[in-house]
C-alpha cells in the first residue's frame, strides 16, 4: 500500500519519483516509509519471495509488522565524509525486527547471533536480500549497523554478512 510523494527534499538531498509505503504484502511497515518506487518494488519482492516463505519454514508463522529505523534522512554515509547516504535519495531501508502473527518479535539486535530459529530466519532473509538488493549491510558489517540491516538501491554492489547456519551450531 502506498501513496505518491511530491518531488521535493532540500536542494542538497532531492527526492523524486517517490511513494510513501504502509504495507509490502502481507506486511505493514511499523511507520509510513518514504522511499523511491524502485525500493518500494525491491522491498515488496523481498516481502514475498524471503520473508514470508522464511517466517513460516522456520518460525511457524507469517511476518504482520516490519519494524524499520527509518528511509529518507538527508546525510552522508557512515564512515563516508565525502559521499551522501543512499537515505539522502529514499533510496535505502533500516530493518530492525520482524513481527509474527504468533506475536514474536525477531531482533536483529537479540537474535543474528542466535542458535536457534529467529537467527535461522534472520540468516535466511538476509542471505535473500543480498540477491535483490543492491547495497546490504548487517550486524557483522561495522558497529554502526549491529543493530539492523540496511538494504539499498545504489550504485554500488556489495553484501556485507557473514551469516552462520545456526543449524551448524547445533549440538
Amino acid at each position: 500500500d502506498y501513496k505518491p510523494v511530491a518531488d521535493g527534499g532540500s536542494a542538497a538531498c532531492p527526492i523524486r519519483d517517490a511513494v510513501e509505503v504502509t504495507r509490502v504484502g502481507k506486511a505493514k511497515l511499523s511507520k509510513p516509509a518514504v522511499m523511491t518506487c524502485a525500493l518500494a518494488e525491491q522491498l515488496s519482492a523481498f516481502e514475498g519471495i524471503f520473508v514470508q516463505p522464511a517466517a513460516e519454514r522456520t518460525l511457524g508463522s507469517p511476518v504482520t509488522t516490519i519494524h524499520h529505523y527509518g528511509t529518507y534522512a538527508c546525510r552522508r554515509a557512515t564512515g563516508k565524509a565525502s559521499r551522501m547516504s543512499e537515505h539522502a535519495k529514499a533510496h535505502a531501508i533500516d530493518i530492525g525486527v520482524f513481527e509474527t502473527a504468533k506475536g514474536d518479535k525477531v531482533s536483529v539486535t537479540r537474535h543474528w547471533n542466535g542458535r536457534d530459529a529467529y537467527a535461522e530466519f534472520l540468516k535466511q532473509v538476509g542471505q535473500g536480500a543480498c540477491t535483490l538488493f543492491t547495497g546490504v549491510l548487517g550486524p557483522d558489517s561495522d558497529a554502526a549497523h549491529r543493530d539492523h540491516f540496511h538494504f539499498d538501491m545504489g550504485p554500488w554492489a556489495f553484501c556485507q554478512l557473514n551469516p552462520v547456519d545456526p543449524r551448524s551450531l547445533r549440538k
